[in-house]
């Protein structure tokens, strides 16, 4: 083959990948979607099952809700996120023993499981209020031009016709399963949001990280 007809070739065939890469990446985000909505929808089948019992068993719901999210949301990608330096790779690779090292792991699933809890009590007491509105929810324009991630809209319209918008930031940990790595609801982004209070309760705390976690919460 000559080098034009091999570049001819060559020019074709980068032609045809730049055409299919984005399919490839709309077909991704589309499971992240379907991920989102299944997710939306078995959450609100618990909440209404939940108002009967509600009352007298609120953790028999918190639970049931709790193995949903754990199914979709990375909990401790976002903890991670929220402590920042605190959780870093580098401030890890810096310790010298083996018991600093299981001192680190040991304050991220702490706070984790906190930010876990308030996460997971606060978003199952804001779907057990609603009322049969409308949900709707789609890829957000352009959030899946990077590979193996997506934003997906969450519209909720209430009763008085106020539209709130929760944006889920999504990653492909594996191929198929997407999780929930951060949230924004109505513009205020809430990993920036406990990021930035995280870091004022450890400079309170005199940058006592144990101090913080205990008290993160009260």
């Amino acid at each position: 083959m000559s080098t034009a007809s091999c570049n001819y070739f060559y020019a074709i065939l980068f032609s045809i990948m730049a055409l299919l890469l984005p399919s490839l990446t709309r077909a991704d985000s589309s499971i992240a979607l379907k991920t989102a909505e299944s997710a939306t929808n078995r959450i609100l089948e618990l909440s209404t099952q939940a108002r009967s019992y509600i009352d007298k068993e609120p953790d028999r719901y918190y639970s049931q809700v709790s193995d949903v999210l754990n199914e979709v949301m990375d909990f401790e990608g976002f903890a991670r996120g929220v402590m920042a330096t605190y959780a870093s790779a580098r401030q890890y690779n810096a310790l010298k023993t083996d018991a600093e090292r299981n001192q680190f792991n040991q304050r991220i699933e702490r706070f984790g499981d906190k930010l876990e809890r308030i996460l997971i009590i606060t978003y199952s007491d804001a779907v057990l209020s609603f009322k049969g509105e409308k949900i709707t929810l789609s890829i957000a324009p352009g959030s899946d031009a990077a590979p193996h991630r997506a934003i997906i809209n969450q519209e909720i319209y209430s009763n008085t016709g106020k539209v709130y918008l929760v944006q889920y930031t999504m990653r492909e940990m594996r191929p198929d399963l997407w999780k929930v790595t951060n949230l924004t609801v109505d513009g205020a982004n809430l990993g920036q949001i406990y990021r930035t209070q995280f870091a004022s309760e450890v400079e309170k705390a005199g940058g006592d990280l144990d101090k913080t976690i205990d008290d993160w919460g009260q």
